[in-house]
This record gives structure tokens, C-alpha cells and sequence, in this order.
């Protein structure tokens, strides 16, 4: 994991909810260890906390306390920073991982992980999901006349969700009601030649790294309620959009 990210870990048992281990920011430049009985818990990895969530995260005593704290729109980063920089990994992250513990019969001194009960080990490498994507659009020609052309002029998003979860849930109506324009421009990107569809490279980027908060429908098969682009052109000197 890139060291510049801030990692906190909370552990918590599982029958109860309550958390019993709560470490920020972790030295990731060592394997974490934490004391804890055999048993069966829930372990949250965060990454990249708000600054405004941190004294509730701090001082929560339950992990349900992680429900009802979103982060809005408009706090998350416009694109992803690049590779190298201090804060490479810019998005807020999360992953639930419910163990189940047991002393290790080799070492009585340590405890052996498992995520079944049935396989166990010595250590748990995690993988973090983030709370939002990255979405790129490239686009290119292949038309029949191949003189056709089109130009794109802007495009439009809708459904996004007003804010992310830091433990996912279905959202309400009220919650994807943003939309959002990740390309706009009067003069446009106009497309005149066919391209060779054996090319990688003839694509032609419109935007790229626009940021959606992760979103989750509340009725999946309600095509009305998805996230959805929709894309303006002008096609031979007729506005179209395409969805």
C-alpha cells in the first residue's frame, strides 16, 4: 500500500458490535498486530478518512457507528492524483472482513486468522474497495457512408448519488437526484474519419477520471433509476443523444 495513505483499523466482535481495537493512523511499514480474545469479528480497513469524521471514528464504540456517516458529493477529489505524488491514492476506501480467531497451535503467544473457520492462517492481506470510481469516455468512428460526421458537444450524467457510505447501502430517491456535465464545449471533438478498428490508439479521449461515488440502486431492474450517460452530438448537422 502506498505509504503516504492514512490507514486506520477497527476491530470489533461480532455478537455484539462493540469495537474492542481502534489504531490511526497505522505504520504501514510494518505488519499490524492487535491483542485480541479467539473469537469471531468484524474487521473495517479505512483509508483515506475525512478530517470531519475522524473524532466520530475516533471515538466510536460500536461499529453500526459507521452507518450513518457519509461523504458528500463534493468532498471527494475531482480525479484521482498521479501516480508518485504524497497522496497517490486520493479516494476514501473501505473493506469489512469478518474473521474468525483462534490461538495458534504452533505458538500459543499468537493467533491464527480465518475467514470460514475452515482454512486458517498465520496473517490476513487485504484489499481495499473504494467508495467511488474513475470514469473514463474515449470514443472513435466507424460509420457506413464513411463520410458521415459527428461532433460531441457535451455530456451529461444522471442519478448520481448526493454523497457515498462508508458501508454501502441501497439509497433512497431522494439520495441520486445530481447530475453532472464531465465534458462540455460549444466547438466540441468532431470525428470525420472511420478508424482502424485494429488500432488501440484511435480512440480519442473526452474526458477522463471523473469521479461518481460507488451507488447502489434501490430497485436494479428500474432502468429509470441507474446511473446513466447520456451523450450530445451533432450527426451530419442533426442533434442526437445517445444514452
Amino acid at each position: 500500500m502506498d505509504p503516504y495513505i492514512k490507514v486506520r483499523v477497527i476491530v470489533a466482535e461480532a455478537q455484539t458490535g462493540k469495537v474492542i481495537s481502534n489504531d490511526y493512523p497505522l505504520d504501514l511499514s510494518s505488519p499490524y498486530t492487535v491483542l485480541v480474545k479467539p473469537g469471531r469479528f468484524n474487521i473495517y480497513v479505512l483509508a483515506n478518512e475525512l478530517d470531519r469524521h475522524r473524532f466520530a471514528l475516533s471515538v466510536m464504540d460500536y461499529e453500526g457507528g459507521l452507518e450513518p456517516l457519509t461523504i458528500e458529493y463534493n468532498e471527494l477529489p475531482l480525479a484521482e492524483n498521479p501516480a508518485g505524488s504524497t497522496s497517490a491514492s486520493n479516494i476514501p476506501m473501505i473493506i469489512k472482513i469478518p474473521v474468525f480467531l483462534r490461538l495458534d497451535w504452533d505458538n500459543p503467544s499468537k493467533i491464527e486468522v480465518s475467514l470460514d473457520g475452515i482454512v486458517w492462517e498465520k496473517s490476513l492481506n487485504v484489499k481495499l474497495e473504494r467508495l467511488a470510481v474513475k470514469l473514463d469516455l474515449m470514443m472513435r468512428k466507424y460509420t457506413d457512408p464513411q463520410n458521415d460526421v459527428f461532433t460531441v458537444e457535451k455530456v451529461r450524467i444522471v442519478n448520481i448519488p448526493k454523497y457515498a457510505y462508508w458501508i454501502p447501502r441501497a439509497y433512497t430517491e431522494t439520495e441520486y437526484a445530481l447530475q453532472r456535465y464531465p465534458y462540455t464545449d460549444p466547438s466540441g471533438i468532431t470525428f470525420t474519419d472511420n478508424a482502424d478498428l485494429n488500432d488501440p490508439n484511435s480512440y480519442t479521449v473526452v474526458f477522463d477520471e471523473f469521479i461518481l461515488p460507488e451507488y447502489i440502486s434501490p430497485s436494479p431492474d428500474d432502468e429509470s433509476l441507474a446511473v446513466c450517460m447520456y451523450i450530445h452530438v451533432q450527426y451530419n448537422n442533426n442533434e442526437k443523444i445517445f444514452k
